[in-house]
Order: C-alpha cells, then sequence, then structure tokens
C-alpha cells in the first residue's frame, strides 16, 4: 500500500483533519477503501479464546506459515476463557514477523491520540489488533473508507475488521467502531507495533483537535448497508 502518512488512512474509524493547500469546494470522495489483505482465520470453535486467532492472522500477515491455535494458546497460557492484552502482544512479537509490539492504553476521553496511532499504523502497512467491549473481544483492524468533507477534514465513513468470532471484514460505521473500541467509560486498548506508530505525534499535532468521527451512523450498531 503506497499512501502518504499524512493522509492517514486508518483501519478503525476515527480519524484526523488536515488542513490542505489547495483550495476546494464542498465533499470529494476518497480513494478506494483500504485493506491491508490481511489473511482470515476464525477462532478455534471448542475456545472462547480470540486472541491466538488474532496472533495467527498477524503471523500469516507477516508472511509466515501457518501454526494451529493451540500452540499459540500454549504458549500464551491462556484457557477458553481469554488471555490478557499483553499475553496478545507478547505472542504477536514471538510469533510473527514483528518484534515490537506493546499494548497501547488510552483512557476513552483521550481517543483522539488513541485512534491517531491506530490510523498511523494502518497507513504504514501494518495491522492492529483491537480489543472491543471493555476487554472482552479481540480482533484485527484490516481497513476502510474515509472522505473528505468540505471543512477539509478525513472521516472513515466504515472500518473493516477480522471479526474470530463471526466473520471477516465485519463492517463498522466510523462512530460504533469508536464505542467498540473505545466505550464510554473503559479504557481503549489496541495492540500496535511501537515503529509502526512511531508518526503519530507529528500527525495528531497536525491535525489539531479536528479529531472526528465518521460515518454519521446513527443510533448504533453496524451501521447501513455494506458497501458494494
Amino acid at each position: 500500500m503506497q499512501r502518504s502518512m499524512f493522509r492517514t488512512t486508518w483501519s478503525g474509524v476515527v480519524v484526523a483533519a488536515i488542513v490542505l493547500l489547495a483550495t476546494a469546494c464542498g465533499e470529494v470522495g476518497s480513494d478506494p477503501d483500504v485493506k491491508l489483505g490481511v489473511p482470515y482465520r476464525a477462532q478455534d470453535p471448542s475456545s472462547f479464546d480470540c486472541g491466538p486467532a488474532s496472533v495467527l492472522m498477524w503471523r500469516l500477515y507477516d508472511g509466515l506459515p501457518e501454526i494451529s491455535q493451540s500452540t499459540i494458546a500454549s504458549y500464551m497460557g491462556g484457557s477458553s476463557c481469554g488471555v490478557t492484552p499483553q499475553a496478545i502482544a507478547d505472542a504477536v512479537n514471538h510469533f510473527t514477523a514483528t518484534y515490537d509490539t506493546f499494548v497501547d492504553l488510552a483512557g476513552d476521553v483521550e481517543y483522539e491520540r488513541f485512534f491517531s496511532r491506530q490510523i498511523t499504523s494502518i497507513d504504514s502497512g501494518a495491522p492492529v489488533i483491537a480489543i472491543l467491549n471493555g476487554g472482552l473481544h479481540a480482533g484485527v483492524v484490516n481497513g476502510g473508507l474515509w472522505h473528505e468533507n468540505a471543512n477539509y477534514d478525513y472521516q472513515w465513513d466504515y472500518v473493516y475488521f477480522h471479526d474470530p468470532l463471526t466473520v471477516a471484514n465485519d463492517y463498522y460505521t466510523g462512530d460504533f467502531w469508536k464505542d467498540s473500541n473505545c466505550p464510554t467509560g473503559s479504557a481503549c486498548e489496541q495492540i500496535a507495533s511501537s515503529s509502526a506508530v512511531g508518526a503519530w505525534s507529528y500527525n495528531l499535532s497536525t491535525y489539531g483537535g479536528d479529531v472526528v468521527l465518521g460515518g454519521g451512523g446513527g443510533g448504533g450498531g453496524h451501521g447501513g448497508p455494506l458497501p458494494k
């Protein structure tokens, strides 16, 4: 994926605004939607643990051969009831070709910084394992679509989320993604590569306070029909 860091394609769904030097009126379209091409794997049906499946998807995206989810789960020291975000990060560092992942944690009122890092990672071509619903579920962010509005804001219209429990490229509107990945009153959590998110602070300072939710969405849920 060849795309400027400053245009911030993100996968997940909140995006940031950037002031453009070009003069334009009205709303313009974005590039075609972005998909990193992370191979999808459902979680082991004998387990409630989504962590090993998420790590396996990242491993396959890094070009390494398939291994069993039980091998990953054994390394993580988990059970059928799941594992900690730190165990997921440790497993990514052990089983993939990405060795610098960390647990990115932020308060729900700090979501601009959190999502700026998520956006920057996807823009760098590196997946993110998102922790949803206050730590209850995990999966891999695989891409989405954004647009530029009349105020020169780049906004995510929707996000593609590889949900190990349900389906590949599950479709989230921007606002519902924020509510899922950064629920009110709970921490925002994700597993990200420190090198892939390295430019996030510059991005955020460029966008200033103009990080906004995309997608409209009306009333929650995944919001609207799937894109064609």
